[in-house]
C-alpha cells in the first residue's frame, strides 16, 4: 500500500492546523480482490502512523470475519 500526509494550514475547520493523512493498498488471501482506502481529515499524524494502522485493523478484521 501506500501512505500520505498532506499538511494543513491553520483556519476555521482546522483550527490546530493537523495533516491530513491517507492510506491506499489493495488485498486478498490468494490474489488481490479487495482495494482499501483509509482517508482520516485532521488526525494530525502521518499516514503511516494512523491511516496504515487502521487500515491493517480493518483487513484484519475482514480476513476473519469475511473471507
Amino acid at each position: 500500500g501506500k501512505t500520505g500526509t498532506a499538511e494543513v494550514p491553520v483556519n476555521s475547520n482546522n483550527p490546530k492546523g493537523l495533516n491530513n493523512t491517507w492510506f491506499v493498498g489493495y488485498f486478498g488471501v490468494d490474489k488481490p480482490e479487495y482495494v482499501i482506502v483509509v482517508s482520516l481529515e485532521a488526525s494530525g499524524g502521518y499516514g503511516g502512523q494512523y491511516a496504515a494502522t487502521l487500515a491493517a485493523e480493518i483487513i484484519s478484521y475482514m480476513e476473519k470475519s469475511l473471507l
